[in-house]
């Protein structure tokens, strides 16, 4: 089967070459590799095309700035492998036999093969996070997102890099990103996993991560990046719950898919009320109210402590409930 290995690009020029490179020289040569300049300034987008040049398996399409998540849906759109790896311009595949050795164990044709990544230090000396195993491997039929829940396994629901995702599948199930989200994964993975009822769990590190902070999005911590990424988290949260409600029918994997999004919602409060500046804390919490009908979904909660929490917030209001949540939980 062709995989069709999709890498957005946004002046990367420093790692762009090492991260192509651990795809062109994997010992499985049914690749189809789509670069998407994604309106880099730096030399990028002439790394991208003198690769091209050399390497058939190349496919360079330049656009305009628009960001991540729309870079992938390109990509999504122009993929012509049964299979999509998304990975990231500054990330690498860890070793050259990784899509040798997932099609050669893979059956029954999942819609996602979950594997395993980890992360180095910027300069790759030291290697810092190695995500764990998951519990059991092979073929996995039935409630995904329950399993995935129950389990907490790391990195599933936030996580795209470490996954293949069947095209077909995707396209079927008009499983795109949304544009100008921060955390585009967290809302993307969820909807993408409850959405399938076979997939397939492979406890080999295929991916391995770049922690780049400086030109990172990730890391950046001025207060009005606080607060985007907070607004990101509540839209999560309360698209996300209602998404599943619309979703799922079965209680349980519903009420832990409301506990969640109930923690991803309580992290973008908290962190709300932690800003300093007055102004962006009080635009924030204007936009919640967007979201006021989230905060219904409390009685769904199988933590106690959470749905008296929930009762708190519908009577005392979100801004004062949330001062109390700072004080208790700033430090968790």
């Amino acid at each position: 089967m062709k995989i069709s290995v999709i890498i957005p690009v946004f002046n990367t020029e420093k790692y762009l070459g090492y991260c192509i490179d651990s795809v062109v020289n994997q010992n499985y040569k049914n690749l189809e590799i789509i670069l998407i300049d994604d309106g880099s300034t730096d030399n990028s987008g002439k790394i991208c095309d003198e690769y091209a040049k050399r390497d058939a398996r190349i496919k360079v399409i330049h656009k305009q700035n628009e960001g991540v998540s729309v870079a992938r849906n390109v990509g999504i759109n122009n993929a012509t492998g049964e299979y999509i790896h998304f990975i990231d311009s500054d990330d690498f595949l860890f070793g050259n036999d990784v899509y040798n050795c997932l099609m050669t164990e893979l059956n029954g044709l999942p819609d996602i093969i979950f594997s395993k990544r980890v992360r180095f230090s910027e300069d790759l000396t030291v290697k810092e996070v190695e995500q764990p195993d998951y519990k059991s491997e092979g073929l996995f039929v039935g409630n995904v997102l329950l399993d995935v829940l129950k389990n907490e396994y790391e990195l599933t629901l936030t996580c795209p890099v470490n996954k293949l995702f069947r095209t077909e599948f995707l396209r079927k199930n008009n499983l795109y990103f949304v544009k100008g989200l921060m955390h585009e994964e967290d809302e993307w993975l969820p909807r993408v996993i409850a959405s399938t009822e076979k997939v397939w769990f492979y406890n080999r590190l295929i991916y391995g991560v770049r922690r780049r902070i400086e030109g990172s999005f990730s890391y950046k911590t001025d207060e009005a990046s606080m607060a985007r990424k907070a607004r990101s988290k509540m839209k999560i949260a309360a698209t996300g719950m209602e998404f599943m409600k619309d979703k799922i029918s079965d209680e349980l994997t519903l009420n832990y898919a409301a506990g969640y999004y109930w923690e991803y919602m309580m992290s973008a409060i908290i962190n709300t009320q932690k800003l300093k500046d007055k102004n962006l804390r009080r635009e924030n919490f204007n936009y919640i109210k967007e979201y006021k009908n989230f905060f219904k979904n409390y009685k769904m909660l199988l933590n106690k402590k959470w749905r008296i929490m929930g009762l708190m917030f519908k009577c005392l209001g979100i801004k004062f409930t949330s001062k109390i949540l700072v004080k208790r939980y700033a430090k968790s």
